[in-house]
């Protein structure tokens, strides 16, 4: 886990399946792809062609979903550099945009489900 990551945790009253249904509808319909990076399961959006990739990571305990996003500046497609926050001015459109999307997941994962019994 890098420094300085926009972390959310959010409480769900999901089940962990479901929550991470959610989590993984949320990434096909922003078109976010699922990979492995540095050993971490994690949501990525971009190669660096001509903007900053984007990761978002969920973390599914009981009754919360730990959201981080961070940004990673490319050297080249697929050369990444240190992970960035998404504090600072610099990059702060893209920033602002992967902070959105976080949030918005956020909202997804707190809808109340009311299940058969």
């Amino acid at each position: 886990m890098g420094k300085g990551r926009f972390i959310l945790d959010v409480p769900t009253s999901l089940p962990p399946e479901m929550a991470w249904n959610m989590v993984m509808q949320f990434a096909m319909t922003e078109w976010f792809e699922y990979t492995t990076y540095n050993g971490e399961e994690l949501l990525q959006k971009g190669k660096g062609w001509l903007t900053a990739p984007q990761f978002l990571k969920a973390t599914i305990y009981p009754g919360v979903v730990r959201l981080e996003a961070w940004l990673r500046y490319a050297w080249f497609p697929g050369v990444y550099g240190v992970e960035r926050n998404l504090d600072g001015f610099y990059g702060f459109a893209i920033k602002d945009l992967l902070r959105q999307r976080a949030h918005k997941l956020a909202a997804a994962l707190q809808v109340p489900v009311y299940l058969p019994y």
